[in-house]
């Protein structure tokens, strides 16, 4: 089994911020919090 690890530091694979955007609302709707831009940018700028 090969194991292979993407390191992406400038974004040509990945676009880092819709990919943590994604992940930051899809974890409050599992968790059943109201999902709120404002708490996005609070998560990212704090």
């Amino acid at each position: 089994m090969k194991m292979v690890i993407l390191i992406d530091i400038d974004d040509t694979i990945f676009d880092f911020s819709r990919c943590s955007f994604e992940a930051f609302s899809n974890s409050l709707i599992d968790l059943n919090v109201k999902f709120e831009k404002s708490l996005y940018e609070y998560f990212i700028y704090r």
